[in-house]
């Protein structure tokens, strides 16, 4: 009788835990869909994709796939954008527990007749802030009028910004960024009107350490302008969870009340991860098993409002960061703790990590370890 009462026990324990696990994750949906061309009815790749108000950013695949998951229910806005395409964007509704679908076609972009462009593409990497952009009249028919439009961001300006371009005769545009005031990887895109028509211009940027470490605001606390050449990151402790995933400290900078940590993680076994995701200090959502990352320092000391980056992804305090993991390959992230403690010198993160596409195949602890960080 003990026995089956024990069982019996058992069989409610399992189906209160299942229950719970289904209340969590049902408590949000996901949305996803493919971006094809108007015309042809292709899928585009590399295509741009934000998802409004939380601001998440993906990019389509080979298929033009993309997805978002763990997503909060209510009315989002999806906004597409892409180099040679029209921008487009569609609304879509998010329900608990369900998987929406968005489908978005993009209209090719008229080829602007009698106007060459030297690049539709200006690509920064992390070691330009300058690059030009030269357009020629190849028409026959006298001269054009033309001018640069659509800059939305602080840090990018062109000049000229317009003018007029003699038949045979061409114009340099100098493209200039602040990295001062990049903290992450960026794209956006500009537009050339000319002749009556508009072509996009794909504009890309990656941070570099520097840059994370100047978010050109105050400056107190700086130690000489963002050029710091003392950093022995030596003393702290750098451990990983499980030995598939090999952690290195880039950086770990204060500008001000802010701190900027920035770290490798490489990608040594897992295998192609696709959906890699990092629980933020307060993530919206927690698979079972997962662990929320923890923010501290020297004087016990718990930081919550924090931005992430991860491979090109970005995320709030309040939201799942989602990336790609490629194998082999050290991907940089950031994490910008704000209104860190001016008297405090170290950082701790415990950095709650899941490859959840190969769950339940999961890591023998899914945290990396980061103590006692020196803050510079």
């Amino acid at each position: 009788m003990k026995k089956i009462f024990f069982y019996v026990l058992l069989f409610i324990s399992f189906g209160i835990i299942s229950c719970n696990e289904k209340e969590t994750i049902e408590m949000f949906g996901k949305v996803y869909g493919t971006v094809s061309d108007l015309d042809s009815g292709e899928p585009i790749r590399g295509v741009s994709v934000t998802l409004s108000p939380s601001n998440l950013t993906t990019v389509t695949g080979s298929d033009g796939h993309y997805e978002f998951i763990d997503i909060e229910p209510g009315q989002y806005k999806i906004h597409c954008q892409a180099s040679g395409y029209s921008s487009n964007s569609k609304s879509v509704v998010i329900t608990a527990g369900a998987s929406s679908t968005a489908d978005i076609m993009m209209q090719p972009e008229q080829v602007i007749t009698g106007v060459q462009l030297s690049t539709n593409t200006l690509n920064f990497g992390k070691q330009y802030s300058e690059l030009t952009l030269t357009i020629t009249n190849v028409g026959t028919s006298g001269s054009i009028d033309w001018s640069i439009t659509g800059i939305t961001e602080a840090w990018l300006n062109a000049t000229p910004s317009s003018g007029r371009i003699n038949m045979g005769n061409s114009a340099v545009v100098k493209v200039r960024i602040d990295r001062n005031a990049i903290t992450q990887d960026k794209t956006t895109f500009i537009t050339l009107t000319a002749a009556g028509n508009s072509q996009t211009i794909r504009v890309s940027v990656e941070a570099t350490s520097e840059d994370s470490g100047n978010t050109g605001g105050d400056n107190e606390g700086d130690t000489g302008g963002g050029d710091v050449t003392n950093e022995d990151y030596s003393s702290a402790n750098v451990e990983s969870g499980d030995n598939r995933i090999i952690a290195n400290i880039e950086s770990c900078r204060r500008s001000g009340s802010t701190v900027t940590f920035t770290y490798t993680l490489r990608n040594d076994g897992l295998g192609s991860v696709n959906d890699f995701r990092i629980y933020t200090t307060n993530s919206n959502s927690l698979i079972n098993g997962g662990y929320r990352t923890v923010i501290t320092d020297e004087n016990y000391n718990n930081y919550v409002e924090s931005n992430y980056t991860f491979n090109g992804q970005s995320s709030s305090q309040s939201y799942v960061l989602t990336s790609t993991f490629p194998e082999r390959v050290n991907c940089k992230g950031t994490i910008v703790v704000k209104n860190f403690d001016r008297s405090s010198e170290k950082l701790t993160v415990i950095l709650g990590v899941w490859p959840y596409d190969i769950w339940p195949d999961a890591l023998a602890d899914p945290r990396i370890y980061f103590e006692n960080v020196p803050v510079y």
